[in-house]
């Protein structure tokens, strides 16, 4: 339902390829759109794959906090 923009042959010369950014493949409403624009909405530095997930935890709910 979701893949990396770095997994899609077509794709992989995208910037956004070594952005750890998400497509999504159907539907509007589905997880599998709605997921990846909420992934692809945060900040790149929270999409680092080695991010622990303490971590990530802190650094989005700040992310969170300083859009809102």
């Amino acid at each position: 339902m979701c893949t990396l923009v770095a997994d899609v042959a077509s794709q992989k010369q995208l910037r956004s390829a070594s952005q750890n950014i998400l497509l999504h493949v159907t539907g509007r409403r589905a997880f599998s759109v709605a997921g990846p624009l909420v992934w692809n909405s945060i900040a790149d530095c929270l999409r680092d794959p080695t991010l622990e997930l303490a971590s990530f935890k802190r650094q989005l709910k700040t992310f969170l906090f300083a859009r809102y």
